[in-house]
C-alpha cells in the first residue's frame, strides 16, 4: 500500500462530504492528539464531546477500507466516521491543529479525572495527563459477582474494575489524572476490549451481555487477577472441556448428533465458542461453532447436508470432541454427475453476450455467476451411503472453451462478452458448429435473423477420385 493512497480527495470520496466536514473541525478544534499511518493502518486518537476514541482505518484497496474507531457509529452502523477521517487529515497535515495534550505536559489545564487515554509516544502506556517522570506501574483487577453463575444464567455480568497502583486497589475511572501508568500487555488487551464495549470510555464497572462477556473473557486466559467478590479467585483456563458427542447413521441416510457430556456448569454464549463454568473455572468447550446448537438438544443431518459436515465438520469434530460414531466418512460414495451444456447467445455481428449453464437434472446452475462453485449434493434414492454432486472440473473446462474462442471472463451476472465484427465471425464459423453438436444452443431472435440473413456458412466439401 503505497503513501500516495491516503490523500484528502481519497478519504472524501471513502467518507462523505459531511464526515469530512466534522473531520475538518476536530483537526482545526485541536482534538487530535496524534496519527500514526503504517500502511494498511491507520492510527490515532480523538476527542469526540467527553470521550477520547482510539481511530484510524485499515485501508486494503480503494474499495476495502475498515473503520478501527471505537464511537458507537462505527460499532452499530460500521460506517466511516469523522474521528477517524481527522487521524488521516492530521497525519496529511502535521503541525495543523495541535492536540491540547501537549499543552498540558507542559503545565496547561488538566483533563478531568479519569480520563484514561493511550500514550501515543511509547507502547503499552495508559495516559492521564502529567510529566512523563511520573510514569508508574498499574495492574488491573477483575471483580466478577459474588456468584458468577447466578449472573451468566441471567445473561447479563457485571464486572467491576480496578487498578492496583502504590499499594492500594481503586475503581479504574477514579485513578488521578495527573499521573501516567504502565500497565502490562494482558491489561491492555483487556481494556482495548472494555473500551470497545464502553463506547471508547474506561469504566469502573461494566454490565455486559453473554455474548459481550465471552469476548472479554477471551481477553481473560490465564489472567491472575479474578475474583468473584473480593477474595474467591476465578480462573479462566486455555484448556478445553472435553465434550462427548454421539453420532449415528440412521435408516433414511440422515446423521443423529447428540451430546452426551460437557455441559456441567453455567454456559456463556459466544460467537466463536461456549463458555462453561464449573465451580470457579471458566473453560472453552471442545465443541466446533457449527455443532453450537448441540447444547439445546440433538441434531438431524439432513441427507443433502451429510456430504457438505463430512468434508467441512468431521475432521474439526473428531480433533475437538471425543467422538462415538457407528460410521466413518469413507464408508460413503460421493461421485460427481456428468452435466449436459445450455449456451444462450443474444446480441448481433458486432457483438455477443453469452450465458453458459450446468444441468443435472432438473437443476439448472448458470456457470460464473454467484452459484458458479455452489455445491449441490443429490442423495442417491436406492442407497442410504451414495451421493451424486456437480462436476466443477467439467464446469470449468467448459467455461475456459468460450474464454479461449475470444469471450471474456463472466461478469457478475455470469454473461460473458465478444466484442468486434471479425471475433464474432471468427467464433461463428468455427467455434459455434463444435457448440451446437455436443451442447443446446439457442439464439435470441434478433441474433438468428442476423446470422441467417447476413450470414453464410462455407463448409469443405471432400472427393477421393482416382488418379
Amino acid at each position: 500500500m503505497s503513501e500516495a493512497v491516503l490523500s484528502e480527495p481519497f478519504l472524501a470520496r471513502a467518507a462523505g462530504w459531511q464526515a469530512m466536514k466534522e473531520a475538518r473541525s476536530l483537526l482545526a478544534a485541536g482534538k487530535v492528539f496524534h496519527s500514526d499511518w503504517t500502511p494498511p493502518m491507520l492510527k490515532g486518537e480523538v476527542q469526540g464531546g467527553t470521550v477520547r476514541y482510539r481511530a484510524g482505518l485499515r485501508i486494503q484497496s480503494a474499495t476495502h477500507i475498515d473503520n478501527l474507531c471505537t464511537c458507537r457509529q462505527s460499532r452499530e452502523w460500521g460506517t466511516l466516521c469523522a474521528h477517524s477521517v481527522a487521524v488521516g487529515l492530521h497525519h496529511l497535515n502535521p503541525g495543523k491543529g495541535e492536540a491540547p495534550v501537549a499543552a498540558v505536559e507542559r503545565g496547561g489545564s488538566k483533563p478531568a479525572a479519569g480520563e484514561l487515554s493511550l500514550n501515543p509516544d511509547r507502547p503499552r502506556r495508559w495516559r492521564a495527563a502529567g510529566g512523563e517522570e511520573n510514569d508508574e506501574p498499574l495492574s488491573v483487577h477483575v471483580i466478577l459477582p459474588p456468584n458468577p453463575a447466578e449472573a451468566v444464567a441471567r445473561g447479563k455480568v457485571m464486572l467491576v474494575l480496578e487498578g492496583e497502583w502504590d499499594g492500594k486497589r481503586r475503581p479504574l475511572n477514579s485513578l488521578p489524572a495527573d499521573r501516567l501508568f504502565a500497565v502490562q500487555p494482558g491489561d491492555e488487551s483487556l481494556l482495548d476490549e472494555i473500551e470497545r464495549l464502553s463506547g471508547g470510555a474506561t469504566p469502573g464497572m461494566v454490565m455486559l451481555s453473554g455474548g459481550d462477556f465471552a469476548r472479554v473473557l477471551e481477553r481473560l486466559i490465564d489472567h491472575p487477577r479474578i475474583t468473584a467478590g473480593k477474595s474467591k479467585p476465578i480462573t479462566v483456563s486455555s484448556q478445553s472441556a472435553s465434550s462427548r458427542v454421539r453420532a449415528r447413521l440412521q435408516s433414511s441416510g440422515e446423521i443423529e448428533l447428540r451430546l452426551e457430556s460437557g455441559l456441567e456448569g453455567a454456559l456463556v454464549h459466544g460467537e466463536t465458542a461456549i463458555w462453561t463454568l464449573a465451580g470457579r473455572t471458566f473453560q472453552r468447550m471442545g465443541l466446533p461453532a457449527c455443532l453450537h446448537p448441540l447444547v439445546r438438544g440433538p441434531m438431524r443431518l439432513e441427507r443433502p447436508e451429510v456430504p457438505t459436515f463430512l468434508m467441512r465438520d468431521w475432521p474439526r469434530l473428531r480433533q475437538e470432541c471425543e467422538l462415538d460414531a457407528d460410521f466413518t466418512p469413507e464408508d460413503f460414495v460421493l461421485e460427481p454427475l456428468a452435466p449436459r451444456f445450455r449456451l444462450e447467445l443474444e446480441g448481433g455481428l458486432a457483438q455477443l453476450r453469452a450465458k453458459l449453464s450446468a444441468l443435472y437434472g432438473e437443476r439448472t446452475f448458470p456457470l460464473g455467476g454467484r452459484a458458479a462453485s455452489e455445491a449441490h449434493w443429490i442423495p442417491a434414492a436406492d442407497s442410504q451411503i451414495a451421493y451424486s454432486t456437480r462436476d466443477l472440473a467439467a464446469e470449468r473446462e467448459a467455461l475456459a472453451r468460450l474464454i479461449r474462442a475470444g469471450f471474456s471472463e463472466p461478469d457478475g451476472e455470469g454473461r460473458l462478452h465478444l466484442k468486434g465484427q471479425d471475433s464474432v465471425l471468427r467464433f461463428l464459423a468455427m467455434e459455434y458448429p463444435r457448440c451446437q453438436r455436443e451442447w443446446t444452443v439457442t439464439l435470441e431472435e434478433r441474433l438468428e435473423r442476423s446470422t441467417r440473413d447476413k450470414v453464410e456458412r462455407i463448409e469443405p466439401e471432400f472427393r477421393v477420385t482416382g488418379s
